[in-house]
């Protein structure tokens, strides 16, 4: 490191210049405090190592002098002195000396200082060095991210365009970031899943609409990011909380250098279109059953009256006596398979059936009695709440079947007692018969099954009866709407009454 030594005492100067440049400095020597300064304009020196007494110009001065030049703050200067005065070294400090020394000097401690100035000015580079480089990455990173937001602006401003000419499309249209955050949101979406632009804006698809995924999400991520598209059935979840099923197309689209930016859906809603399929292969099962009631109903019903005749004629026989009770329960189990048959007949798509304008609740009324016995046996009750109804077109005999089937189930779900209520009420152009019970409700899984014939959860039960209702809807072209929780569950039948009128 260079050292400008200012020393006029010439044996000292030349016995500290040996012992700096064995130290690996370079040393200029000046023998007074002008020359020093000449020679510090000339050249900026890391380290200087002044005399205070000396001819001409003090060491004090010569810090006065250096106060103002541009590279003073690069100097480190040490004053040395073989008069030891604490006023002079107050003032050498105050006016920016490093350290002060006095003479004869310890060169093992002058050794140290110069090795702490030496050290502390390469770490004073190093971290000017780091920070200028610092400070171009930084430079050009901003620059780059300033290009590539330009970019992105410019190309999410191109599909925000595209997506608006598909404003009017009935299809749920939204641009997503690579983050999968919305950055557009149109009218189908708005009006399919309920949610307003400014409720979607910024937040993360999936999340908000509580997507179900056929497969993970990381796979469509994948092949979206390496095939450039993605298509498949997902389900979202409507605002209300009402789930939808879609069938999604996912692109992703790229600014002119090829470079990923966003990622253009299209949901088609196929919610209604899955209901439908699935009811007509419902439908499609009952009437390949119903097919199969009609062709072998009647054959099996004539071998069974036949059983059924002999075994009455024998068990009136004196001869047969011992197996009267025997031959009592063979007759009680051929007039329930009899009444299987019934059930399996009733599941035939082309049963005729007898429509006449009826009065709802006079058909309840008048079961009633039966229904009460069968409840008060079990150790249960019936209730009604009907109201006057407009009169529609309906097969009595099949509402009377579909009211025991129902109210049946009801009882059944309450082995400890309950009561199941019985109402009717007009809705708009619709009369709608309500069986409610007091049980604990149906899983999901039973839901889902209750319309599948043979599907029971009873013991006994045969699994026929609530198919027998859904179909004896058909016929009358009502509906049946379930609903269930752990405080019960009710089976609503829905009639329309202009319908059924046309």
């Amino acid at each position: 490191m260079d050292i400008l030594l200012i020393e006029d005492d010439s044996q000292i100067s030349e016995l500290l210049e040996r012992f700096l440049r064995r130290k690996g400095h370079v040393v200029i020597s000046c023998d007074d405090g002008e020359a020093g300064l000449v020679t510090y304009k000339e050249k900026c020196f890391p380290i200087v190592i002044c005399d205070i007494v000396m001819p001409r110009m003090t060491g004090i001065d010569f810090l006065k002098a250096i106060a103002g030049l541009p590279h003073r703050a690069d100097s480190s200067v040490l004053l040395i002195t073989a008069h030891a005065n604490v006023e002079w070294a107050i003032t050498a400090l105050k006016l920016g000396a490093y350290d002060f020394f006095t003479k004869p000097i310890n060169l093992v401690e002058l050794t140290a200082v110069l090795e702490r100035i030496t050290a502390m000015k390469q770490m004073t580079e190093e971290l000017a060095e780091h920070r200028e480089h610092l400070e171009t990455l930084i430079a050009e990173r901003t620059e780059e991210l300033k290009a590539a937001l330009n970019e992105l602006q410019a190309a999410g401003a191109t599909l925000t365009e595209q997506a608006q000419l598909l404003n009017i499309a009935h299809d749920y249209i939204m641009v997503r970031d690579l983050d999968n955050r919305i950055l557009y949101w149109n009218q189908g979406a708005e009006k399919g899943y309920g949610f307003s632009v400014d409720e979607v804006k910024g937040q993360v698809s999936y999340e908000l609409l509580k997507t179900q995924f056929s497969i993970p999400l990381e796979d469509i991520m994948n092949s979206i990011f390496k095939k450039g598209y993605w298509e498949g059935e997902i389900v979202n979840t409507h605002k209300n909380g009402k789930q939808i099923i879609v069938h999604s197309n996912q692109t992703l689209k790229r600014d002119d250098m090829g470079k990923p930016v966003s990622i253009l859906g299209i949901h088609h809603d196929v919610t209604t279109q899955k209901k439908a399929d699935a009811e007509f292969a419902r439908l499609d099962r009952l009437n390949i059953i119903g097919e199969m009631a009609a062709s072998i109903g009647h054959e099996v019903r004539n071998p069974m009256t036949m059983v059924k005749g002999y075994l009455q004629w024998y068990s009136k026989k004196d001869a047969f006596i011992a197996f009267r009770e025997s031959f009592t329960l063979m007759i009680e189990e051929l007039d329930r398979a009899n009444s299987i048959i019934t059930d399996f007949l009733s599941l035939a798509k082309d049963k005729r059936i007898d429509l006449v304008l009826t009065d709802l609740n006079k058909i309840i009324r008048s079961v009633l009695p039966l229904l009460q016995a069968d409840a008060f046996l079990r150790g249960n009750d019936i209730e009604l709440e009907l109201e006057n109804t407009l009169e529609i077109f309906i097969d009595e005999k099949e509402i009377r079947q579909c009211i025991l089937n129902l109210v049946n189930n009801g009882l059944d779900s309450m082995p400890n007692g309950g009561k199941v209520t019985i109402s009717t009420k007009n809705v708009g152009d619709q009369v709608i018969m309500t069986v409610r019970d007091k049980g604990q409700g149906m899983t999901a899984e039973v839901k889902a099954k209750l319309w599948t014939p043979f599907f029971t959860t009873k013991d006994h039960g045969t699994g026929l009866g609530l198919p027998v209702c859904y179909q004896i809807a058909q016929r009358h072209e009502a509906t049946i709407e379930v609903e269930t929780s752990p405080e019960g569950t009710a089976f609503h039948f829905i009639f329309s009454h202009k319908k059924i009128l046309s």
